[in-house]
């Protein structure tokens, strides 16, 4: 029996929290957009603190990746176990 595969592009409705269960590629474009939401802002500005936030929204955007590419993984372990791979 195949089982439902996860919608990896649209978070869910009832989502409280972004993690590694729940994150989807929308979640990754709206940090891209909050980079260069920070990239402007530093443009702009031209101090270097604004580097560091552009620096943190880069790490939130890291720490993002690393959820989806983990959730794949489970997905991937999941579809394994279930035809019998594992």
């Amino acid at each position: 029996m195949k089982q439902v595969f996860p919608d990896f592009r649209t978070p869910a409705s009832a989502r409280e929290k972004i993690d590694r269960s729940n994150i989807t590629t929308s979640d990754i474009v709206s940090a891209l957009v909050e980079v260069d939401k920070a990239i402007t802002r530093f443009e702009i500005e031209a101090e270097s603190k604004y580097g560091m936030y552009v620096n943190r929204r880069i790490d939130d955007m890291i720490s993002l990746l690393e959820d989806l590419k983990r959730r794949v993984n489970d997905t991937r372990r999941a579809i394994n176990i279930a035809d019998g791979r594992v």
